[in-house]
């Protein structure tokens, strides 16, 4: 809930402080000059990309922790994630590529299958070539 209030109010501010600085005059206070708006602008565009972190840390976090459980504890070293039809993309140690999708995994790709031998391959349209564009 936090994330979207910060995305939303982020967003609102966005437009005035843009509208500020095409024409102070009109839409402007007295007070506020360009260079005090620019500020606010940066600040409020860093209040959306807090919101949208946020928000992702909800999405990606769970499927990080369930690829990360298949996979003998010390094999994984470095990890990225991000979203793609509809699941989450998980890359291990640059190049097991995981799946998951409400709540289960799968393998990407034969090096991800050998890292979780209990884990069944990702279903027909989901390959390591998607795996690694949604991670990059």
């Amino acid at each position: 809930m936090l994330a979207y209030l910060l995305m939303g109010l982020g967003a609102f501010l966005v437009l005035g402080f843009v509208l500020i600085i095409i024409n102070p005059v009109k839409f402007g206070q007295g007070e506020v000059s360009r260079k005090r708006a620019v500020k606010f602008l940066v600040g409020s565009l860093v209040m959306v990309g807090i919101g949208y972190n946020l928000n992702l840390d909800k999405v990606e976090g769970p499927a990080l922790t369930a690829v990360l459980d298949t996979i003998p504890q010390g094999q994984a070293h470095t990890w990225v994630t991000g979203q793609v039809d509809g699941g989450v993309a998980v890359v291990v140690n640059g190049s097991a590529g995981y799946w998951v999708k409400d709540g289960e995994v799968f393998a990407a790709n034969g090096i991800a299958r050998n890292m979780s031998p209990g884990v069944e391959f990702a279903p027909s349209g989901i390959d390591w070539k998607k795996i690694a564009s949604a991670t990059n």
